[in-house]
């Protein structure tokens, strides 16, 4: 289960980022899981929950928004979007794709509660 150690990643990012703002607490954050990551998000959500376990993040609420792959055809250039079985080029028949979406898991936003109580979102980094 690979959402463990990506939930672990998130967890110390979010952290990170709590302690750059002085953040009291971690209400929300939102990820976006490329399906070529292969993220099962039921999995990641509990990870999370367990990975923030004792932190700032302990209750924070985790949604995760698939985003689709897409790929250019290295051979005809099309542009299209490939599964996780299957990289053939839909125009060539080439299974050589150049990946530009839909591989990582990157943190969008965190919304932290700050010392004054004030709600603050803070945008997150890949």
């Amino acid at each position: 289960m690979h959402e463990f150690s990506i939930a672990i990643q998130l967890v110390e990012h979010v952290l990170a980022l709590a302690a750059e703002n002085r953040a009291t607490r971690v209400c929300r954050v939102v990820v976006e899981a490329g399906s070529l990551q292969a993220v099962v998000p039921d999995a990641l959500q509990l990870a999370f929950e367990a990975a923030a376990k004792g932190t700032l993040a302990e209750g924070a609420e985790l949604d995760v928004r698939e985003v689709a792959a897409d790929a250019v055809c290295r051979r005809c250039q099309r542009c299209y979007q490939p599964s996780v079985t299957d990289y053939q080029c839909p125009g060539c028949g080439a299974a050589d794709p150049k990946i530009v979406a839909g591989r990582g898991v990157v943190i969008r936003t965190v919304d932290l509660v700050t010392a004054d109580d004030a709600g603050e979102t803070q945008e997150g980094a890949r």
